[in-house]
């Protein structure tokens, strides 16, 4: 099972650079692009862009969430995903939000 990440461009950049091979930049029909991606069998998790698709419709939304396969977890870059971000450090090392202070923290302990 592989992960995909969907969203802007500065958002699927920083998992590029941690290593994730399959990205995609969403385009204005973002639902269209989701939909193709929650069909693909061979995805076991797909990251989406919180900001991205904070616009589209509840149904659509909810369609999203109740995806099993792959199974849909949307991300943003705010301050509420700090443990999230502590997770994903020490799980592939790479600071995917861009800041120091946990990178210390981690190394430290």
């Amino acid at each position: 099972m592989e992960i995909a990440v969907a969203g802007r461009k500065d958002f699927i950049l920083g998992f590029s650079l941690a290593g994730v091979l399959n990205t995609v930049e969403l385009s204005k029909d973002q639902m269209k692009d989701i939909r193709e991606m929650l069909k693909d069998r061979s995805l076991g998790i797909l990251v989406l862009e919180e900001e991205a698709i904070a616009g589209l419709s509840e149904a659509d939304k909810e369609k999203i969430e109740r995806s099993v396969q792959p199974v849909a977890i949307s991300l943003s870059k705010g301050a509420g995903n700090e443990a999230l971000r502590e997770i994903i450090i020490k799980s592939i090392g790479v600071d995917l939000w861009g800041k120091d202070e946990v990178g210390k923290d981690e190394a430290e302990r």
